[in-house]
């Protein structure tokens, strides 16, 4: 791939299959000024994009940014796509892979980097417990990284140096070429620790926007007569938001019993006036069959509600306060309605 200097094709463009990357915003006081990174905002982890990233021909994409369930134990990753970034737009552009893409796919990705976060009052064997019996992965070749706050750091470069063998040559010697690059440089990785959001110390999301009809919403009218809502934030442009739109429905019509609400925020229409974005977004909706409200973005929603990838869904209580963490990346309705009942248990419902 042509070099396209700090890979902003790469972020912009080039959508995850899981989630779609947002450009975000980095602070003097975060990186070294104009040193372009990979933010993963979950798990407070940032990788530095190195020179060679901007000029391979395949695709190096961030990949996970979450806890194991139920664990304690943080996960971050680099996957390497084996194929072009032309076709990397190709395939993230589509509302919904076909089977044949979803083989092409697999036949071609590597991860090439991971880093594991857990809590420094914890025993290193406890990582290396969960990361090989409860997760699966081979824990070999370990290494502990620099890492401030109370969270201690642990990286795997190569993980999928088998998978990559069966790659094209090219592709393989790429391969080859980055983790290479990421073991020579282990000051790539910054790392502070995971940020919590509770009831008790969360924001109170307050705002006023319309929905996609032009009609007003108050945050407080909306939010109050429910437990819980779920704000879902998403784009025109992110395949994995549209794909998950209709299991979101399903939730939404499920979640009634609890007296929890679904909504939707479209982040990438930038206001009433854009009315070509606006008539998309209605498109995806009702080819979606999605019946839940889907708002406008409001003044201040990258403040209240920040997102480096969408699809990302924050949940606020019935005072509009934030309850519990951001959940990134698509998800199934049952795997949703389980981070609802872990929050509703976490309020004391």
């Amino acid at each position: 791939m042509k070099k396209r200097g700090m890979m902003k094709n790469i972020l912009v463009l080039m959508l995850a299959l899981a989630l779609c990357l947002v450009p975000a915003a980095m602070s003097a006081e975060e990186v070294p000024q104009d040193t372009p990174v990979f933010k993963f905002p979950n798990t407070g982890v940032q990788i530095e994009i190195l020179p060679l990233f901007n000029e391979v021909e395949g695709v190096i994409v961030p990949s996970y940014d979450y806890e194991f369930p139920s664990t304690g134990v943080y996960a971050v990753g680099l996957t390497y796509y084996a194929f072009t970034a032309e076709k990397y737009a190709e395939l993230a552009g589509k509302a919904q892979l076909t089977e044949e893409d979803g083989e092409f796919v697999a036949q071609r990705a590597a991860d090439l980097l991971w880093v594991f976060g857990i809590h420094k009052d914890r025993k290193v064997d406890e990582l290396l417990d969960i990361l090989s019996n409860i997760v699966g992965i081979d824990v070999d070749r370990l290494q502990e990284i620099k890492a401030s706050g109370e969270y201690r750091f642990f990286r795997k470069t190569g993980p999928d140096r088998e998978i990559a063998g069966g790659f094209e040559e090219k592709y393989r010697d790429e391969y080859e070429a980055l983790v290479k690059a990421c073991e020579e440089k282990p000051s790539m990785i910054q790392a502070t620790g995971p940020k919590k959001i509770t009831a008790e110390s969360g924001t109170v999301v307050s705002f006023e926007t319309t929905d996609l009809a032009g009609s007003p919403v108050k945050s407080e009218e909306l939010f109050s007569p429910y437990e819980l809502t779920m704000i879902n934030l998403w784009g025109t442009f992110c395949g994995p938001c549209i794909q998950e739109m209709p299991g979101l429905e399903t939730l939404y019509q499920t979640m009634k019993a609890k007296n929890v609400n679904v909504i939707g925020v479209v982040v990438d229409i930038s206001g009433p006036n854009d009315k070509g974005l606006i008539e998309e977004a209605e498109d995806i909706i009702s080819t979606t069959g999605v019946k839940y409200m889907n708002l406008l973005p409001w003044d201040g929603i990258d403040a209240a509600l920040p997102a480096t990838a969408i699809p990302t869904t924050y949940f606020v209580d019935s005072q509009g306060q934030l309850v519990g963490r951001p959940a990134v990346g698509s998800r199934s309705a049952a795997a949703y309605e389980g981070l609802i009942d872990s929050v509703l248990a976490q309020m004391g419902k």
